[in-house]
């Protein structure tokens, strides 16, 4: 992508954030999610996050900015693009702790730990972290899902993306 080009595309995904926020509030977070990951504001995304989880119980409020960084990494392919994917996951933490006050929880424990296994590209750190965290992880299947898929993803060989095993059974039976 040429730098003109990914100024275009951040705007349009901003724009399309902007909207989709609006009209849809905090019931259009999941879809909204995706514009903000792509324009790259983290200010703006930790600041819609910590609305919504303002409305939450305070157990649940890890669970807003796990989701986001687990999103974000889910459409990177290969070890490259998630290692460059960590400094806005790490970013977004930041942001979000001085909104919702200091979290420390086993869940976010586990975001900076998984996000260090994937700068040093240590598919086995992953893996055993994605098993070790699965307690904390499977209070919402998404969360393991895509700490799963990212853990693989480190081997190079990712299979399937965001849509999971029918995708793959899709392509095996292919070609």
């Amino acid at each position: 992508k040429s730098e003109a080009g990914a100024q275009l595309a951040a705007q349009v995904h901003n724009g399309l954030r902007d909207f989709c926020w609006e009209v849809h509030g905090w019931k259009g977070l999941g879809a909204c999610t995706q514009h903000y990951i792509a324009g790259g504001n983290t200010q703006k995304l930790a600041v819609v996050l910590s609305s919504c989880a303002s409305m939450a119980k305070q157990p649940e409020r890890d669970l807003f900015i796990a989701r986001a960084c687990l999103q974000a990494l889910e459409p990177c392919q290969s070890p490259q693009q998630l290692a460059q994917r960590v400094p806005f996951c790490q970013a977004l933490i930041r942001e979000y702790s001085k909104l919702v006050g200091d979290l420390d929880t086993p869940l976010v424990h586990f975001l900076h730990l998984l996000l260090e296994a994937l700068v040093r590209g240590s598919q086995p750190l992953a893996q055993l972290l994605v098993q070790e965290y699965r307690p904390e992880l499977v209070r919402d299947p998404s969360l393991f899902n895509a700490a799963s898929l990212a853990a693989h993803t480190l081997s190079g060989q990712r299979a399937g993306g965001p849509a999971g095993g029918l995708g793959d059974i899709f392509k095996a039976l292919m070609g």
